[in-house]
C-alpha cells in the first residue's frame, strides 16, 4: 500500500484503488479466512481509470453530516479553538451551497489550491501513508481492515477540506498555518477514541 501511495498519481484515484484492495482483503478474510486474504495480498492492487475518478472519496454531504453532528460539540471552543474556528469558515463557504453541487465546489476549490501552488498535493500522499502507518496494523485486534482504511481516509479529506477553507479565506499558506490546521485536526478528529467509533458508524449508515 505504501509503495502505490507514492506513486505519482491522482490522490482520489489511489484512495479508490487502496479501497477496492482492502475491500477485497476484507470480504477475503470474513469469508474464507487469512489464507484467502494472503492470495489477495499477492495479486497487489489493481489501477483505476484516473480519468474516472476526478471526484473526492467521500461526499461532502457525509462529511457535512460528521462536522455538524460529531464534531461540533458545546465544548469544542474550549477543547479546540482553531477547529472550532475553521468549522466556522466551513459553514461559511458551504451553507449556502445546494447539497448537489457541493461536491463539484470542494472538487474546483481543491483543484485551484493544489495547482496554484497554495499547497503540494504531495503533502496528502504523505499523510495518508503516515496515517496508514499509524493505523493500519491494529486491525489485528478485530479483523476490520477495511474500517481502519475508511478512518484514514476521511482524516485526510478533512485535512484537504480545511487547507481548503482556509485557502478560500485567502489565508497565507506558510508552515505555520498549515502545522495549526493539520493539529487541529490530529486532536480534534484523528485522536479521539470517542470520534472514532461514531464515524465508523456514520460511515456505514451514510456511505456504504
Amino acid at each position: 500500500m505504501l509503495k502505490h501511495i507514492s506513486r505519482d498519481r491522482d490522490i482520489f484515484a489511489v484512495m479508490s484503488d487502496v479501497y477496492g484492495y482492502i475491500w477485497n482483503m476484507q470480504q477475503a478474510l470474513v469469508k474464507d479466512g487469512v489464507n484467502a486474504a494472503k492470495e489477495i495480498q499477492n495479486e497487489g492492487i489493481l489501477l483505476l481509470s484516473e480519468e474516472k475518478i476526478k471526484r473526492p472519496f467521500y461526499p461532502i454531504k457525509m462529511l457535512n453530516e460528521l462536522v455538524f453532528e460529531e464534531i461540533t460539540e458545546p465544548d469544542l471552543f474550549l477543547r479546540n479553538p482553531y477547529l472550532y474556528k475553521l468549522t466556522g469558515k466551513y459553514e461559511k463557504h458551504y451553507k449556502n451551497i445546494y447539497e448537489r453541487d457541493a461536491d463539484a465546489f470542494f472538487l474546483d476549490a481543491y483543484t485551484s489550491m493544489t495547482e496554484s501552488g497554495y499547497i503540494d498535493p504531495n503533502k496528502y500522499r504523505a499523510y495518508l501513508s503516515y496515517s496508514i502507518q499509524e493505523n493500519y496494523c491494529e486491525a489485528y485486534e478485530d479483523y476490520y481492515p477495511l474500517g481502519k482504511i475508511l478512518l484514514d481516509f476521511v482524516y485526510i479529506q478533512f485535512l484537504m477540506l480545511f487547507d481548503t477553507v482556509m485557502f478560500l479565506e485567502g489565508a497565507d499558506p506558510d508552515i505555520n498555518t498549515q502545522a495549526r490546521v493539520l493539529s487541529s485536526v490530529e486532536k480534534g478528529i484523528r485522536h479521539s477514541n470517542q470520534t472514532e467509533k461514531q464515524f465508523l458508524e456514520k460511515i456505514r449508515k451514510s456511505f456504504m
